[in-house]
């Protein structure tokens, strides 16, 4: 009950035992969901410590407190802002993929198309694929954006001979996996993902709005049919800041 009534307080209760710091990281967030939207600066420290009449030192407990929770994040130099809301993504561990993964979620996806074309495999990606080197393949790198936000580069690699005339296909807007199913009969049954955490390269960075550096996370994908035939290979960059990656554990 104490909790509650502190949420929804708009002062510091001085003659209580609840901890002035607790206190205002409580106000902090009731004001955080009312008022203030990813993005916005909070008022400085300077100027919470007048409005609500408390020490720096408190103000800065509180605050720590929130950015602990990655509520809040603070900029160095300029201030301390609202986290946006990380897009959680449960697709590594399934093979709905993206699209699926986040419409299914209530979210709306699109796509800006760098590169579709047929071009000659990697020695990479001919390996991985079990074709010879130089073989032709699609290629189709895009950047991926979750309601109107830039939040991952993907490169894809698909045998262009299971997969013909995909490069003609505007993928703008729908799911790359539905193309490939009703098209081509073919979806991806089982495979094999990494991920590792990475500095991000500067292209990169350029696609996604984030410095070059910031933190990011690589995914790699190999997946196959379910006749154990190659499908697709990809590799997935992923804003650090914008992103969830829900892994699920299963009995081995």
């Amino acid at each position: 009950m104490a909790a509650t009534l502190v949420r929804h307080a708009k002062h510091i209760n001085r003659s209580g035992a609840v901890p002035f710091y607790y206190q205002l990281r409580e106000i902090l967030l009731a004001d955080l969901g009312r008022n203030l939207k990813p993005g916005d600066m909070l008022p400085s420290e300077g100027d919470m410590c007048s409005r609500y009449g408390v020490s720096r030192t408190v103000v800065r407990q509180a605050l720590n407190e929130l950015a602990r929770e990655d509520v809040i994040y603070k900029v160095k130099g300029k201030g301390t802002f609202v986290t946006a809301q990380k897009v959680e993504s449960n697709h590594v561990q399934n093979t709905a993929g993206f699209y699926a993964s986040m419409t299914s979620s209530g979210h709306t996806v699109t796509s800006r198309i760098l590169c579709q074309e047929v071009v000659p495999s990697t020695a990479r990606a001919a390996s991985l694929l079990g074709l010879d080197v130089g073989a032709p393949v699609v290629a189709i790198d895009r950047v991926r954006s979750v309601d109107d936000e830039p939040i991952s580069v993907v490169r894809a690699w698909l045998p262009a001979a299971l997969v013909p005339g995909l490069e003609t296909v505007d993928l703008t807007t729908v799911s790359m996996y539905s193309v490939i199913r009703e098209r081509y009969g073919l979806r991806p049954d089982h495979g094999r993902r990494t991920i590792e955490a990475i500095a991000i390269s500067a292209e990169d960075a350029e696609y996604l709005g984030v410095r070059p550096g910031t933190p990011a996370l690589r995914l790699e994908s190999l997946a196959r049919t379910a006749q154990d035939v190659p499908l697709e290979f990809f590799v997935s960059v992923y804003r650090g800041d914008r992103s969830k990656l829900d892994i699920q554990l299963v009995p081995d």
